[in-house]
């Protein structure tokens, strides 16, 4: 049975480059098409699973681009667009959007955000106001597709912990497992 450190294992053993982690999950380049990533969390009760599997979403220029998902009993393995961090010179968008996702009447006056902008930034409310999550909105969870904003992991649970189980991942060893054909 696969488990969310036999993934992880994988793709470190198999030369995937780790692009980045968080607390629940670690991003991996894709090897083979410079326009994807993997994405494997260690808990299906990641609210990341919700939102991206919230089909009123995909429309949204605002929203990533999602391939496939694959999820296992405690883990989770997603094939997305690839999208680059937001330039150090315009991290201010990452607080603009953060604004408008928090509901900050203030700056929703002078920022004026578009309708789709707006049109996620409700539905992130009220998808944390569901779950009883929390917002999760920082330059890393913003990215960029060209010139577009794309929110990619707005979401936390309250009980966040440290990044010492993810850590850890790296410390098991390879147990058999069956993947999804596009893991390889």
């Amino acid at each position: 049975m696969a488990t969310a450190h036999t993934v992880i294992n994988n793709f470190t053993r198999k030369g995937f480059r780790m692009l980045g982690h968080g607390c629940y999950a670690a991003v991996f380049d894709s090897n083979v098409d410079p326009n994807l990533v993997y994405k494997v969390g260690v808990r299906t009760s990641d609210p990341f699973l919700n939102y991206i599997q919230e089909p009123s979403l995909v429309n949204n220029p605002h929203f990533p681009r999602v391939y496939d998902i694959h999820v296992g009993e405690d883990w989770y393995l997603v094939k997305m667009e690839r999208l680059e961090p937001i330039p150090e010179h315009k991290l201010v968008v990452s607080n603009d959007i953060s604004s408008v996702v928090s509901d900050d009447s203030y700056t929703l006056k002078y920022l004026a955000p578009s309708h789709e902008l707006f049109s996620i930034a409700h539905q992130i409310r009220e998808m944390a106001e569901q779950l009883d999550v929390k917002l999760d909105l920082h330059p890393g969870n913003i990215m960029m597709r060209g010139v577009t904003p794309v929110i990619t992991d707005p979401l936390c649970d309250h009980n966040i912990y440290s990044e010492w189980e993810l850590e850890n991942w790296f410390g098991q060893k390879n147990k058999k497992s069956s993947y999804p054909d596009w893991a390889y």
